[in-house]
């Protein structure tokens, strides 16, 4: 018995997500897409559970055939196009839907071969093959039981090896421009943002490395060890449950271990409320729209009935980053271009820009593209040039920098910027400016501003951080 449940834990695991999907995410942009996967995930899982358990009748394992060879050939098209759909796809091609509808074909082939054999000589049949290892020798007048027993077996398990090998070569280039790294997963416990389709790309090959070993097992081998079902079950449960986890995040391009662990909004204490629901809207602002903020702020300034808020200050009083002002206007803009994506992951994130001598050439190569392309980008989505590109940040991170270490001598703001030499520095920061570096910061103190820091992915930490 509790063998038994141990094996069907994964369909289990599935019926579970589907009714959380509907209460939690319905109105995500992945809800249908991972809504239709977890429904034929839960079909086939439930026939590959039958497969490996010793209580289910032949009668029933003849009927969970048919619903196998309808639903494994359809799961990874589904799982293809539901990464689609977390690239920011909305409507699938003809093509896209065709490798859906052909794997179905197989399905309705061994429906057809079983009513024409009838259930009784289907259900021998089957019993020869699990005893015989899938090398069976039948009459050549048995045309029926022969095209059954070739459809089942090795038709069945050619398509998925098939659609396997198919899946791999789309995912390794769809890893390369989108750079898709197993390392990068570590950003997780470091508290920063980890994008939600390279989450779900690697969480898929865990499940699937599940199902591997049971591609070349036996029925009969699986009967005599029935603990290599159980240990399977529990691995393809864990990856099922993780790879539903993120799912309820699909309407996001990037999520961080705070929101994962927030995910159930309301759940706070009296004595935490406020911290929890300061972290909630700080989260939230990261992901609103432009239009979005300024009716939540007219909203909490009625709220709050302060006069001061409608006469906020104007952008002129308050400084504000010269990294938001390049990236704000395409921040949005990460669906629609992959390189787009991958350039400002690499200066955000990656500070690549703090690299003193870095070139054109060393960017386009970590892109996976080609100097022309780069440079055309940069020039028509930020309006720079590169070389003046990677100089505006690198003295907007200056900016910052001297604020926070008021006493550091210009070759050491120098070095930590990215910059050759402080000559350079001086010069650049005029360049972008119209002033020095002391008389920026002898104006900036002058006129009483608070230290306002830059986005995360910019702010210099309070130690000097000299590039390598």
């Amino acid at each position: 018995m509790l063998l038994d449940v141990l094996i069907f834990l994964p369909f289990f695991a599935c019926l579970f997500w589907i009714l959380t999907t509907c209460w939690v995410a319905p109105r995500t942009s992945t809800f249908h897409p991972i809504l239709v996967l977890l429904i034929v995930m839960a079909v086939y899982v439930f026939t590959d559970c039958c497969y490996a358990s010793a209580n289910i009748s032949p009668k029933v394992l003849v009927y969970t055939t048919i619903l196998a060879d309808f639903s494994a050939p359809t799961l990874i098209p589904l799982i293809w196009m539901y990464h689609l759909r977390l690239r920011g796809q909305e409507h699938f091609r003809a093509s896209q839907m065709l490798w859906v509808v052909v794997p179905t074909m197989l399905g309705f082939t061994t429906l057809m071969l079983t009513m024409l054999a009838g259930i009784q000589n289907i259900q021998e049949l089957q019993e020869m093959i699990y005893a015989g290892g899938y090398s069976l020798d039948l009459p050549a007048d048995e045309l029926v039981m022969i095209a059954y027993f070739l459809v089942t077996t090795w038709l069945f398990r050619g398509l998925l090896v098939f659609e396997a090998a198919v899946y791999i070569y789309l995912s390794i280039r769809l890893m390369r421009r989108e750079n898709l790294r197993l390392r990068h997963l570590h950003r997780l416990f470091e508290g920063k943002r980890v994008r939600v389709l390279e989450l779900q790309v690697f969480t898929i090959l865990l499940v699937f490395v599940s199902f591997l070993p049971k591609m070349f097992m036996t029925h009969t081998v699986l009967m005599a060890h029935p603990w290599i079902s159980a240990i399977l079950a529990v691995w393809t449960t864990a990856g099922i449950c993780i790879y539903c986890y993120f799912s309820l995040f699909g309407a996001q391009e990037s999520i961080s271990l705070r929101e994962m662990d927030n995910v159930m909004r309301y759940n706070y204490r009296r004595e935490n409320k406020a911290e929890i629901i300061e972290e909630m809207i700080g989260d939230l602002v990261e992901d609103a729209e432009e239009e979005a903020l300024r009716r939540i702020q007219d909203k909490i300034g009625r709220n709050l009935q302060i006069d001061e808020w409608q006469h906020a200050a104007s952008p002129a009083d308050v400084p504000k980053s010269l990294t938001a002002n390049i990236f704000s206007a395409v921040a949005k803009s990460w669906d629609d271009d992959s390189l787009l994506s991958r350039f400002e992951q690499l200066m955000l994130h990656g500070q690549a820009f703090l690299e003193p001598g870095l070139t054109l050439g060393d960017v386009a190569e970590r892109l996976h593209s080609n100097k022309t392309y780069v440079s055309r980008l940069v020039n028509n989505t930020y309006n720079l040039a590169f070389p003046d590109l990677i100089n505006t940040l690198r003295v907007d991170y200056a900016e910052q920098y001297i604020v926070l270490h008021r006493d550091a001598r210009q070759n050491e703001i120098a070095t930590a910027c990215g910059f050759t030499s402080a000559s350079s520095f001086n010069n650049i920061f005029k360049k972008v400016t119209g002033m020095t570096p002391k008389i920026w910061l002898a104006t900036f103190d002058h006129q009483g501003h608070a230290y306002t820091p830059g986005p995360e992915h910019i702010t210099p930490m309070t130690e000097p951080a000299v590039s390598e």
